[in-house]
């Protein structure tokens, strides 16, 4: 208990001081790419601060892994380089006995990462994009000559339903888009169009209300409309797509919570681009997995090198981490490319990363 007690204190103190310099590091490097945008557009202090508080959890997970690999290696090497290793094996302790509280903090760690994908980083997430948004929008509100909005020119196609939007201007935070143009194919060729000067989302009536419109049909052959029926207010409801679907497919999935994944790739209909939504859903997933492949390719790598040379195991094991990186690269770029299902960009590096380190283990158990 005593010896579990002191490695853990050890390794503690390192990963937080490790935690601490990669998370700084991530916070000047977003504060260098934000804060201009913030002084531009006239935020207050209260503003910029919030905004930056909000996005310091949403650092946190895909740096964890690698706080913890390094703190692990600095850890191990100094136990190596005094000595304290080997006399710990001397005593009879085997490699598991002796890594018992650094898989211990794994365990944690994944759990908090776990907490932080499902509860914190959501919530943080979305209050600071909505600061960014109304900054954004209260800003571009001051253009008297067009409607502007955070979302400019988008084009979405619904497959199944064989319809095309176009949208000139949505406004999340509003649900409102502008400059609304709806296309119903037939051998792709529109049959049908709808032009509105405004869609309303209404979640009510999961639907959308058009506003000062016309809608244009085509008669068989013909190449321009042969018929405009101007309108008020209309309402439409055959269709799937939401003011979430809408938002989400005009960011990077890299810059969705998990969360919205799960509502995009739910709502999405059929035929719908939505293997890079699926793709990342599996990396977030996966994220937590990531600490233990630390332990399994860190562990026998870097005690078994020699105590005279520890430094040799800390970049061995390094190496064997950064191989493991670029191995899931290319399994993702497989993945995304269609030649692997989706389940296996996260399934296929595990395994490996289980294999090599079973292999290693019992060579150095």
């Amino acid at each position: 208990m005593l010896l579990a007690r002191y490695l853990f204190r050890e390794w503690g103190k390192t990963f937080l001081l490790t935690t601490l310099a990669v998370v700084g590091l991530q916070f000047f490097s977003d504060l260098y790419n934000e804060l201009p945008g913030f002084l531009d557009r006239g935020g207050t202090a209260g503003e910029t601060v919030r905004f930056f508080l909000y996005r310091l959890p949403g650092y946190l997970p895909p740096l964890l892994p690698l706080a913890f690999l390094l703190s692990v290696l600095w850890t191990l090497a100094r136990l190596q380089m005094h000595g304290e290793i080997v006399a710990l094996r001397a005593s009879g302790l085997s490699l598991a006995g002796i890594s018992r509280p650094l898989w211990l903090a794994a365990v944690l760690l994944a759990m908090a990462t776990l907490a932080l994908n499902a509860l914190v980083v959501p919530l943080a997430t979305r209050e600071s994009r909505t600061i960014k948004e109304t900054l954004k929008e209260r800003v571009l509100a001051g253009d008297a000559d067009r409607v502007q909005g955070t979302i400019r020119a988008q084009a979405v196609y619904l497959e199944s339903e064989q319809q095309l939007w176009f949208t000139e201007v949505f406004r999340r935070t509003e649900q409102t888009a502008y400059g609304v143009r709806i296309d119903w194919l037939a051998d792709g060729r529109p049959f049908r169009r709808i032009e509105a000067a405004r869609a309303r989302y209404v979640p009510g009536r999961q639907g959308w209300i058009l506003e000062n419109g016309r809608t244009l049909t085509w008669e068989d052959g013909a190449t321009l409309p042969t018929r405009a029926s101007p309108f008020g207010e209309r309402l439409l409801l055959d269709t799937s797509l939401t003011p979430t679907l809408l938002a989400s497919l005009a960011r990077d999935p890299r810059d969705l919570s998990l969360p919205e994944l799960r509502a995009v790739i739910g709502e999405m209909p059929a035929g719908v681009a939505r293997r890079p939504y699926v793709l990342r859903q599996y990396a977030v997933l996966g994220g937590p997995l990531q600490l233990f492949v630390v332990l399994l390719l860190a562990l026998p790598a870097a005690l078994g090198a020699n105590r005279q040379r520890p430094a040799a195991g800390f970049f061995r094991a390094a190496w064997l981490y950064l191989l493991f990186f670029l191995f899931s690269q290319l399994v993702g770029l497989a993945g995304s490319s269609g030649l692997l299902p989706a389940a296996a960009t996260l399934w296929f590096p595990l395994a490996v990363a289980l294999g090599t380190g079973g292999y290693l283990y019992r060579r150095y158990a």
